[in-house]
């Protein structure tokens, strides 16, 4: 993940996912494009998922009132 201008993050799946990967992660999406974020620091946040055509490339963001101490 990069963070982006905004507050925003890109986030890359390396590798690459597979076929099914990709079309769970499409299912999910389309289900509810909001994700809750946990980093290694323990903190977390709610972000919405978006994609241009390529689920292995992710723009993230915070999600309207997400509460960082979920």
């Amino acid at each position: 993940m990069t963070a982006t201008p905004g507050g925003g993050w890109d986030a890359t799946a390396s590798p690459a996912l597979d076929h099914d990967a990709r079309e769970d992660l499409q299912l999910l999406i389309d289900a509810s494009p909001v994700f809750t974020l946990r980093f290694q620091d323990g903190s977390v946040t709610e972000v919405t998922a978006e994609h241009s055509g390529d689920v292995n490339q992710l723009r993230l963001s915070a999600t309207p009132g997400a509460d960082a101490d979920l």
